[in-house]
């Protein structure tokens, strides 16, 4: 098991979830086989006379316990081939990326092949001793589907010449997600960059035009009610100066009604709940839960945590019911969020809920995500990273107790790259022993920008016991993280 509890780095590093998807691919895991110990799910297919033999191996593998094993003692000839297909549904002009882990010896003649035409063909080559990751993007045109009403469209692993050896893991397509975001994807990547504000924040009545809003609901399926009622709409924004974190919010609701106290949330209010450590799965300590409703002239507010309204030196409200439905501006000091650790990890976790209250006085509700207004945990949080010059990352793992490898996504700011550069992670063991891992930073990536890449890197050289996880950026250490491999207690 890999204890991930120290897993922040002071400048690099946290937890969390993975923006992959799975699927696409049937037994992609190779778990699943047939009687003659051929992969489930996928076609065994040999021409020509080619000796080439697709079978499960459970000596070694990436995911689960088995892995697909090739062996082909057949020299390339034209046309003798062997290959396992599948017919998997995708959308035509829609980008993918599909990966895999391999390990082999003399492994020659591999290749990826998608749709009937065979144009989407990927060569494999350079296939390590030990386990390696492989991925590569394609967007299949129309052309290439077998049948274009139900999306389907051929999957090949096809060899063609002498391999000695190989194993292969881990195959998957998922969507194909641009690496870096900007204003316009925060909200659907659940990414907001929170500006630094140099000026007097007193002066703000609405939220700044260059600023990232978060709107609720996005749709009506984040509205409790049957139907969103006509001309109500949440806009809600955040800033941060020194002293505080500034929360704006422009509520457009045509009948408002005041609350306050313990109560404050069953009137028209907003809820906004931050993880000051990052949370994103159980709720954790340092969690925290304030509650603002406008009055005529002033903003009521209330915290479930502390059980009592926020005093003047925790928060300054101003704002107030306006004619066409109410705005809170909020500083909050950093004393009340003194866990957000803002000159190292420089990140935090968040949701929000408007609660809207008709004339019958029945409260619906519009959220942000699910997890504050029904539930209570962080797993749909968002992440909100300080906007800085200084270079950050975040590393969300897919599964903390996994003992083979850390895999996951790295959310980086602050790596203004004008030209390709690589986000390094090193993993020594207490021995020195390193194993490297490289995230390539391909575009250029602005102040505003999130830059969101997919991240793995293997365990299965390192002996258990403790080992640091370090990150690089221009061949600069940013920091590093103690955190603890025991094999001995695998899923």
């Amino acid at each position: 098991m890999i204890h991930h509890s120290a897993l922040f780095l002071s400048i690099l590093l946290s937890g969390g979830t993975l923006l992959a998807e799975s699927g696409i691919v049937r037994n992609g895991s190779f778990e699943e086989q047939t009687n003659g110990n051929r992969p489930s799910s996928w076609h065994c297919y040999n021409n020509r006379g080619s000796k080439a033999v697709f079978s499960i191996d459970d000596s070694d593998a990436t995911t689960g316990t088995k892995s697909l094993k090739l062996v082909n003692p057949t020299p390339a000839k034209p046309h003798v081939t062997a290959g396992i297909m599948q017919n998997i549904v995708l959308s035509p002009g829609k980008k993918y990326t599909l990966s895999f882990d391999a390990r082999g010896r003399n492994v020659n003649g591999l290749k990826i092949i998608l749709g009937k035409r065979w144009k989407i063909n990927h060569p494999v080559r350079n296939i390590p001793a030990k386990w390696k990751h492989f991925e590569f993007d394609f967007t299949p045109e129309e052309a290439d589907f077998s049948n274009i009403g139900n999306g389907s469209l051929e999957l090949h692993l096809l060899t063609t010449d002498i391999c000695d050896q190989l194993f292969l893991d881990n195959l998957r397509i998922t969507p194909a997600i641009p690496p870096v975001i900007g204003k316009k994807e925060f909200q659907k990547r659940k990414i907001l960059m929170i500006p630094e504000i140099q000026k007097e924040w007193r002066p703000l009545k609405s939220i700044p035009q260059n600023w990232s809003r978060l709107f609720l609901p996005e749709t009506p399926l984040f509205y409790t009610g049957k139907k969103v009622p006509s001309g109500f709409r949440a806009e809600l924004a955040f800033g941060y100066d020194r002293n505080g974190l500034i929360f704006l919010a422009d509520v457009k609701d045509s009948k408002v009604i005041p609350g306050s106290g313990s109560r404050l949330w069953s009137k028209d209010s907003i809820q906004i709940k931050i993880s000051q450590l990052g949370g994103l799965q159980d709720e954790v300590a340092g969690d925290i839960e304030l509650s603002f409703s406008p009055g005529k002239d002033l903003i009521h507010s209330w915290s479930p945590q502390l059980e009592r309204p926020l005093t003047p030196e925790e928060a300054e409200v101003r704002g107030g019911i306006t004619q066409d439905g109410y705005r809170i501006t909020a500083h909050l000091n950093w004393k009340l969020l003194n866990r957000i650790d803002r000159t190292g990890k420089r990140f935090f976790t968040f949701n929000a809920v408007v609660n809207n209250v008709d004339e019958s006085n029945v409260r619906r509700v519009a959220f942000l995500a699910p997890g504050l207004h029904d539930t209570k945990d962080n797993y749909h949080n968002f992440i909100a990273v300080l906007e800085s010059d200084s270079p950050f990352a975040a590393f969300f793992p897919q599964n903390p107790n996994d003992p083979r490898e850390l895999s996951g996504r790295v959310i980086a700011s602050g790596i203004h790259a004008d030209s390709p550069r690589d986000l390094q992670a090193n993993v020594m063991d207490s021995t020195g022993k390193t194993e490297k891992v490289s995230i390539p930073v391909l575009q250029p990536i602005t102040r505003e920008q999130v830059f969101c890449s997919p991240f793995r890197l293997s365990l299965r050289n390192l002996p258990e016991g403790k080992f640091t996880l370090q990150w690089l950026w221009k061949k600069s250490r940013n920091g590093n993280s103690k955190t603890l491999k025991n094999d001995s207690k695998r899923l």
